[in-house]
């Protein structure tokens, strides 16, 4: 559901610490928007959106209000606009630049557009994406509405079916791990940081993520706790185990902490890592 993927958004954008975006949008004045898509994709969009418009926001209070408006493209597909103005004249993505950069990826590859306009006092987003309607997704006998079973119960895995991302800066520990895994998995990608980690997920499903810790541009941790946040309200949960050469008091607690849920250390054993895996898929 629409309506509830972006209220779950903004409730989470609000728990940040000294949040300065005041919200106005009521999910009264819509009938239900439901749709079939990536409710993850749309929490990255509008996170990394809403983060663009606190960032240059100067610390003032920013009144950010959004509109749906849904337009019927087809028998099978829905066109959603969503609609984002707020009380100050401000860039939502730059295209040279560093703010909305993840969101205006992550449009394109959903096959959406974006607009800006602005003026003395205000500015205005519209991201217009392309929906299947519910009823366009079929289903079979003896399953569950779309979404249901994967996301709400995971659905224990043999490692040959498995689809698992590496995230790993290290191109000799990648190729080691790749060498390790390849002939018992049935798919395994690989991002060299937290962010390309994040990008990924707008646009392929996996089963579990092996994570290291320290890394450029993003680390582990961030990017466990980024994921988690996109997951929140979804009924998804996808394993993160920490592979990791910190191996201090803390360590383990700072992984679980971000939302980590096994932690291995290097040097380790090939076969205690398969077991760790085989355990949470």
């Amino acid at each position: 559901n629409m309506l509830s993927t972006i209220q779950n958004t903004i409730d989470l954008f609000r728990q940040k610490e000294k949040a300065n975006l005041d919200f106005i949008f009521s999910r009264k004045d819509y009938s239900e928007y439901e749709c079939s898509g990536d409710p993850i994709t749309i929490k990255q969009i509008l996170l990394d959106i809403f983060n663009s418009i606190e960032a240059q926001g100067s610390g003032i209070p920013t009144k950010v209000t959004i509109n749906l408006r849904k337009e019927r493209q087809s028998e099978h597909v829905n066109n959603i606009d969503i609609r984002i103005q707020t009380d100050r004249k401000i860039s939502f993505i730059e295209h040279e630049g560093t703010y909305g950069q993840l969101a205006s990826r992550l449009i394109a590859r959903k096959k959406g557009r974006y607009s800006q306009e602005q003026g003395e006092n205000f500015s205005v987003l519209t991201v217009s994406m392309p929906f299947a309607s519910p009823a366009a997704v079929q289903i079979l006998p003896g399953q569950t509405e779309p979404g249901d079973s994967q996301e709400k119960e995971r659905v224990r895995k043999d490692m040959k079916d498995a689809r698992i991302l590496l995230v790993e800066d290290n191109l000799i520990n990648q190729k080691i791990t790749l060498l390790t895994l390849k002939p018992l998995v049935g798919f395994i990608d690989t991002a060299s940081n937290g962010l390309e980690a994040i990008e990924k997920l707008g646009k392929e499903n996996y089963d579990l993520i092996l994570m290291d810790i320290v890394m450029p541009v993003m680390d582990g941790i961030m990017a466990a706790e980024k994921i988690r946040e996109m997951e929140d309200g979804t009924g998804i949960h996808i394993p993160i185990i920490a592979i990791t050469a910190n191996a201090m008091i803390g360590d383990r607690e700072k992984c679980l902490s971000a939302g980590i849920d096994d932690y291995i250390s290097k040097p380790f054993q090939p076969s205690a890592l398969v077991e760790k895996i085989s355990q949470l898929l």
